[in-house]
């Protein structure tokens, strides 16, 4: 009998974090902008992109901020997810968002890092539509389940599925369906695709 398989996703253990066991799964394949304002956020930003979890990920940080994402942005289009840090009052800080959503796409995920652990700025920002909003400074596991949780919300629809193409006996065709699946789902969907092809007799 021969078994195929198309595995299009997997998952991470959970991680602790201070004491808490924070569940982290592997992040998609999305593209990630930041606009920093400091090399602490930088580097810990650069940090993070660099883990196993993150190895699909095509992502860019740059120095600049606010100010320099929405300058960029009114060029060319926005990636899936956004970072964007501010060292700035909470009140200049929604100006600049207002500013940056008029360069956005709607369907872009914003995550902001501040300096001011402000509850109000929080709920604010969570009302105006922004994904998630951290403090800095910023720890590398932290960043990395913030946005795989963005990416693992209850009721999202799933990053991946699996399909097993299982012939009765040999040479039934069951390797050239898995294969041409495979392949057309690459195409269609602009994915990365796993093709385990099984022959358990052996």
């Amino acid at each position: 009998m021969m078994n195929l398989a198309v595995k299009l996703s997997d998952d991470s253990p959970s991680e602790k974090i201070n004491g808490d066991v924070i569940e982290i799964y592997r992040v998609p394949q999305i593209m990630i902008h930041a606009f920093c304002e400091t090399a602490e956020v930088i580097s810990a930003l650069n940090a993070a992109i660099t883990d196993r979890r993150m190895a699909r990920v095509h992502s860019s940080v740059q120095p600049g901020g606010i100010a320099a994402a929405i300058k960029q942005y009114r060029q060319t289009p926005t990636p899936n997810l956004l970072i964007v840090e501010s060292r700035a009052e909470p009140s200049t800080i929604r100006a600049q968002l207002d500013a940056l959503a008029n360069v956005c796409h709607a369907s872009t995920k914003v995550i902001v890092i501040g300096h001011t652990n402000d509850v109000d700025l929080y709920r604010d920002l969570m009302l105006q539509g922004i994904s998630d909003y951290l403090v800095a400074p910023l720890d590398l596991f932290a960043i990395i389940a913030v946005i795989s949780r963005l990416y693992r919300e209850p009721g999202a629809s799933k990053l991946g599925r699996s399909f097993a193409f299982i012939g009765a006996r040999g040479g039934v065709g069951s390797s050239s369906v898995a294969h041409n699946v495979a392949a057309t789902i690459g195409r269609l969907y602009s994915t990365s695709v796993i093709l385990a092809d099984l022959d358990l007799r052996f």
